[in-house]
């Protein structure tokens, strides 16, 4: 129902909120707290109480214009009330509510604020001594409405945790659909796949072959595993598996990947399956005092990491750990700095003045170590390289790489953080929009105005101002928008990018080179989605789509914007497994916002849970505080990661800072509430005990004062330059080739979809709607698409059509606009499945989607290839010799490139097809090979017959191309029909042809 839709609404408001609530766990290993119930049958208990409220609301509605005067005289003038209960404000929320219930259309099934302080049942409750609240139908009315409305709240809360549970079954299903019919698997489903083969039958066979491939397996970074790896590894090699070995190598201290599925509980459950267990006691990085400080403060705690089973066992340092020590002013600094940040009178420090503070102290310290003989390593100066900055998040990345510019100090970033956050994403899209609506002057002003262009408020008024001007800028405008839709977004790009002189422009800016590099980074991406989203305004819905989901897969994480011998400014998380002689830590007191629905966390049996944050609120504060507790201690490990990176100094800072109660720093050191009225000695009086335990270890101080004159350049003396040396010998054939462009001599990355076609012979109107389907490229496309789309084996006529009207609105083909035309498209469609190939023995139609690769793309190497080496190559073979004449194409080497339409494996033999939409005057097959020949399309054949005679030799251990190479089909669909075989042109490649062509691509002699 309508009110339903509307409380679920509130509860999800849209698709990206629901994600959000599922996105977290959507594996099957984690369970689902509340356990849920049957949604259909919830519904129907709301729907019921619904018909009861709808009752309740009438008898007030009905009662309303008699009774209004009765409520407002106990509301307001009434003397026997509690004023506790019944304060000024509270009682005109309580007329607002009362009076907007009884006056509405339909009953609201959220309640309003206040509104029981009118329900009889409350009211007896809330009066004074020996007073009695007035007796009236009005109370009572209310007191039935809020007692359903009651009734029907815990039904809403089991109704979302039911569409939650779906949502997520929902989600699950149509993604293992989506990569079924992409052909694609990640790398979850490469472990959940085997996990499965090895609890299946013949599992323990499998796992045998594993065991007798890799007896002795050692796993690394174990402490970022998770439960379906570690069953993997249980099943292969587990207790009574014998003569063989797993070593399992991790430090539980350091697990801080539980964001990405990694499992601190499943290495704990397999440090106790170990029958033996190694510890390393020598720490090979850090100085020795150093190393005696980091003791000390985990140490000092008698559950450092919030775990019994994650103790801290104290370290000693290398032999060599002090060989190359460091020196300030030439003194051994003390080794783990607290720097002191204070306000004047005591006050508590808001977590903004307290970052300001810590990242400018840093910065300045920084700038010191780095004048001229102020620090040194060993017998060489400090460099800048040796300095990292360890912080949690991006806006802390860029808080730090201020504070140094201010210094005159050059950083770079190495984060793990989604280039579609930063500002350049912000600033494409709006650049692109206006090169896509270049009419909206509002639009091309902005992205004038914004960072890329650059141009100031005076300059746009001027060009404005001039009618030539602001026509010069709108008709470049113009110029990139047709480049895009006829060259590709790159090339259109390419001229914007440097006819508008954006390099030059970010370059001159202090942090140009980061900029420029988000930049051309998410161009790249761009690029890349161009090929799967052609059309422009589609590839602006997918960059929209992407900022607004912030992904931070492998390609969208930021790159390092320099590889020079700068500061270094990286996420704690980053920062695993790296080591820097000088270590700041400015933030250690920034703490996390509270734990949101949905909250994850172990139940007592270590299973993975998900609560959903609805339901008895016991359960919900219970799940809220054990995920709370567990997000802390993963905050503690990974505090643990950040100062274990320092080898000669770690700096932090530390203070009576708001909030700072949730840091890790504060549950190491055992600090309670930090509140106004804190005592500024108490927040600091645990570290100066720890340092009065640990003296020339640990130290606590104030930072260091500012200078009377700061370098303003402190990045290292660059190296010499010296003029690149260019190649003696320059290869100037080495290129990208395809089957169109060995044709027409130009290069094309994309399908060919019939795009490569002589001129057709004029067809006079058929009968046969089929033939006078449109003709050209966009219907190829439009053809190959649906085909690509469709699963075959379950492609009836209604998902067939369904499937056309879709993707005809996207193509805005003229001649699909009329009905008859799209059922024409569908009824070739439906032939093409239907039609035997006898060769390979079955119909389309019988293939199932894991039997078929759709737009197969290829690549592959090809040494020096000439028109007379391929006539040469050919000449053996009657058949196909004619392939290669008329051939014109310049000599080259490179890769040879293309896209299959269809592969697909029948009987352990694997065949490709090629769908050509082209018209012709006869389909038999005397008319098929003029039109293959006219075309060139056997020349075609042979270089996607290589490309799969390759795949299949790399893909098949025991490859043999006379008993798996089936064939090759080109299947021209408007001819193409269940009870002919016109329309299907076939040929088999045999070996001996194919071992011509691979040696004719690889320069050596055929077998």
């Amino acid at each position: 129902s309508p009110a339903i839709a509307e409380r679920l609404l509130d509860f999800v408001a849209d698709p990206a909120a629901l994600l959000d609530r599922i996105r977290k766990r959507l594996s099957g290993e984690v369970k689902l707290l509340p356990p849920s119930r049957n949604a259909d049958d919830i519904v129907d208990e709301i729907e019921s109480s619904l018909v009861a409220l709808t009752k309740a609301h009438a008898r007030l509605k009905a009662l309303w214009p008699q009774a209004r005067d009765t409520v407002e005289e106990f509301l307001y003038n009434n003397t026997g009330k509690n004023g506790n209960s019944y304060r000024a404000s509270g009682i005109d929320k309580a007329w607002s509510a009362v009076e907007e219930l009884c006056t509405r259309e339909a009953p609201m099934l959220s309640p309003w604020e206040k509104l029981e302080l009118v329900s009889a049942d409350v009211m007896a409750g809330k009066m004074k001594k020996n007073h009695a609240p007035p007796s009236a139908p009005v109370f009572d009315a209310v007191a039935d409405y809020l007692a359903i409305l009651a009734d029907i709240d815990p039904l809403f809360d089991a109704l979302q945790i039911a569409f939650l549970s779906e949502a997520r079954s929902f989600v699950r299903d149509h993604m293992d659909r989506a990569k079924r019919r992409a052909h694609q698997l990640y790398f979850d489903d490469l472990l959940t796949r085997l996990d499965q083969a090895l609890r299946g039958e013949g599992g323990e066979a499998l796992a045998q072959r594993l065991r007798e491939q890799y007896p002795l397996a050692m796993i690394d970074e174990f402490q970022d595993t998770d439960a379906v790896q570690y069953r993997i590894f249980h099943a292969i090699y587990g207790e009574e598996k014998t003569p063989t070995t797993l070593c399992l190598i991790g430090d539980p201290k350091q697990a801080i990947y539980g964001f990405r599925g990694g499992d601190i509980y499943t290495y704990l459950a397999a440090s106790n399956d170990a029958r033996r267990r190694y510890s390393l006691d020598t720490n090979w990085r850090s100085a020795s005092r150093l190393v005696e400080a980091v003791n000390t403060l985990f140490g000092a705690s008698d559950n450092p990491f919030r775990q019994k089973a994650i103790p801290y066992h104290p370290v000693k340092p290398s032999p060599n750990a002090d060989a190359e020590p460091l020196r300030i002013d030439g003194t051994a600094p003390v080794p783990l700095q607290f720097w002191k940040l204070k306000a004047d009178d005591g006050a508590l420090i808001l977590a903004d003045d307290a970052r300001a503070a810590a990242a400018e102290a840093c910065a300045r310290h920084i700038a010191q170590l780095l004048q001229p003989g102020r620090a040194s390593l060993g017998d060489r100066p400090l460099r800048a390289a040796d300095i990292a900055v360890l912080v949690r998040s991006h806006s802390q990345v860029a808080w730090i790489q201020d504070a140094l510019r201010a210094e005159g100090v050059n950083s770079v970033s190495l984060s793990e953080t989604s280039v579609y956050r930063t500002e350049e994403a912000d600033a494409l899209l709006a650049l692109l929009q206006a090169v896509l609506r270049c009419e909206d002057e509002a639009l091309l002003r902005f992205a004038l105005a914004d960072r890329l262009l650059g141009h100031t408020a005076r300059e746009i008024e001027a060009l404005i101002g001039s009618d030539d001007a602001w026509d010069a800028v709108q008709q470049r405008f113009f110029g990139y928008r047709d480049r895009w839709r006829d060259n590709g977004f790159v090339q259109a790009f390419q001229q914007l990018f440097r006819d508008e002189g954006i390099a030059p422009r970010l370059l001159r800016l202090p942090d140009g080179e980061r900029r420029l590099t988000n930049l051309l980074q998410l161009v790249e991406l761009l690029q890349q989605a161009s090929r799967r989203h052609p059309g422009m305004e589609e590839l602006l819905r997918w960059f929209a789509e992407e900022k607004a989901q912030a992904s931070a897969h492998d390609a969208a994480k930021m790159r390092l914007e320099s590889d020079q011998a700068l500061v270094k400014i990286v996420t704690m998380h980053a920062s695993k497994g790296l080591e820097y002689p000088v270590v700041y830590i400015p933030f250690p007191w920034a703490s996390d916002p509270a734990e949101n629905a949905p909250f994850y966390f172990h139940d007592e049996n270590d299973t993975p849970c998900l609560h959903l944050g609805v339901g008895e609120k016991e359960d919900v504060d219970r799940a809220k505080s054990a995920a709370s507790e567990e997000a802390l201690a993963e905050k503690m490990r990974l505090f643990y990661v950040a100062v274990t990176r320092a080898a000669q100094l770690c700096v932090l800072t530390w203070g009576k800072v708001n909030k700072a109660q949730g840091s890790a720093l504060a549950s190491l050191l055992d600090i309670g509430a930090i509140k106004k009225d804190t005592p500024e000695n108490e927040v600091f009086e645990k570290l100066e005990k720890l340092a009065a335990s640990a003296p020339g270890a640990i130290t606590l101080c104030d930072p260091p004062a500012a200078e009377a004159t700061q370098p303003k350049k402190t990045a290292d003396a660059a190296p010499p330059l010296t003029p690149r040396q260019p190649p003696k010998n320059i290869e100037r054939d080495w290129r990208v080739n395809s089957y169109s462009s060995l044709l027409r001599g130009s290069a094309s990355d994309q399908p060919d979809h019939d795009a490569v076609a002589s001129a057709a012979p004029i067809i006079e109107a058929s009968s046969d709607p089929i033939q006078n389907l449109p003709a050209g490229a966009e219907f190829g496309l439009l053809t190959h698409q649906t085909l690509e789309l469709l699963d075959f084996a379950e492609a009836g006529q209604p998902q067939i059509a369904e499937l056309i009207e879709k993707l005809s609105r996207r193509y805005a083909i003229e001649d699909l606009r009329e009905a008859g035309s799209r059922d024409a498209l569908a009824a070739m469609i439906a032939n093409l499945l239907d039609t035997p190939l006898p060769p390979a023995g079955l119909r389309l139609r019988e293939l199932t989607r894991r039997d078929r690769l759709d737009e197969m793309e290829f690549h592959f190497a090809s040494a020096r290839v000439s028109p007379s080496r391929l006539r040469a190559t050919l000449a053996p073979f009657p058949e196909w010799r004619g392939a290669a004449d008329h051939l014109d194409f310049p000599a080259f080497q490179g890769l040879m490139h293309g896209y299959i339409d269809l592969v697909f494996r029948h009987d352990g033999r694997y065949w490709l097809a090629d769908y050509k939409s082209n018209r012709l005057e006869d389909y038999g097959q005397a008319g098929l090979d003029a039109a293959m020949t006219a075309h060139h399309y056997p020349l075609q054949a042979l270089i996607y017959s290589l490309a799969l005679h390759r795949y299949l030799r790399q893909r098949l251990p025991d490859y043999q191309p006379e008993r798996h190479f089936g064939g090759v089909f080109y299947l021209f669909t408007r001819g193409v029909r269940p009870d002919s075989d016109g329309g299907v042109w076939f040929r088999q490649p045999d070996a001996a042809l194919l071992d011509a062509l691979d040696a004719c691509f690889s320069q050596r002699e055929a077998a």
